[in-house]
């Protein structure tokens, strides 16, 4: 989105003039002409030329150093109010305008339900229908579901909660609002009234995820890195592992950033 705006470039090469800063070198540089090794003045210039190379390594380094505010601009988006779905994370990131936010990936009923506020004013009766997969309406019986499920949606969403607007009938996002959902597909609910999971892939359908368990059973809370380590594979792969086994309630995550780390679940 930057490259696309010629003011902010030209305003990037008058500070990069004046101050040498490696940041603003990479920004004022043609898209064409930028080297990866050229502008690591700090983490964060080497940041922004990994994203012109290495997107998948710029998104590890965003995640795991908790750089959200770059977010938007790995996604190529100019700055705007969104709701990012990650699902490999378990994160659910909420952006007004540059100021970005993460919050825990909310259960599979509420992240549909945010999806199919997303398509524009819904009614209650077709959220029913695609949210819960109930095909007859009844308003006496299912509108107090509807009701229960939006006020998690927005406790959830925290101050963004207010982005989730009443409507005649229904319910939609405030406008200008839209959800980017990096899996390409919608959570699903159940039919029973209850934010209820779909059950959790078995463990032993990748020997890797035995061995993540001894090592959270061993002690010590483990990290990306360890596990990397352990199973000989990327950071990349071991957080993925690592945010997978989160969201299916066997490993607990506590603390964020680099102070991430893993325990066994209950």
């Amino acid at each position: 989105a930057f490259d696309a705006d010629e003011s902010c470039r030209a305003k990037a090469l008058s500070v990069a003039r004046r101050t040498q800063n490696g940041r603003a070198v990479f920004l004022a540089a043609s898209p064409a002409g930028r080297r990866h090794e050229a502008f690591a003045e700090d983490r964060v210039s080497h940041l922004l030329a990994a994203m012109q190379s290495d997107r998948e390594e710029a998104r590890f380094r965003i995640t795991t150093d908790g750089l959200w505010g770059l977010f938007p601009r790995l996604s190529g988006l100019l700055p705007g109010r969104r709701f990012y779905l990650l699902h490999d994370l378990s994160l659910l990131l909420a952006e007004d305008h540059g100021d970005v936010v993460p919050f825990e990936m909310p259960g599979a009923v509420l992240v549909s339900l945010l999806v199919a506020l997303a398509r524009g004013p819904v009614e209650k009766e077709t959220l029913i229908q695609s949210v819960w997969k109930i095909r007859s309406y009844r308003p006496d019986r299912h509108d107090a579901l509807v009701h229960t499920a939006i006020s998690r949606l927005r406790a959830a969403l925290g101050r963004f909660g207010s982005w989730v607007r009443v409507t005649d009938g229904g319910y939609a996002l405030a406008e200008g609002v839209v959800v980017v959902d990096e899996r390409g597909v919608e959570g699903s609910g159940r039919a029973d009234g209850d934010a209820a999971e779909a059950a959790a892939p078995a463990i032993g359908a990748d020997p890797r995820r035995a061995r993540v368990l001894r090592l959270a059973e061993e002690g010590a809370d483990i990290s990306s890195r360890s596990v990397a380590q352990a199973l000989k594979v990327s950071e990349m792969t071991a957080l993925r592992l690592l945010a997978a086994m989160t969201q299916e309630g066997v490993l607990v995550r506590t603390g964020r950033g680099k102070l991430t780390r893993y325990r066994r679940g209950s």
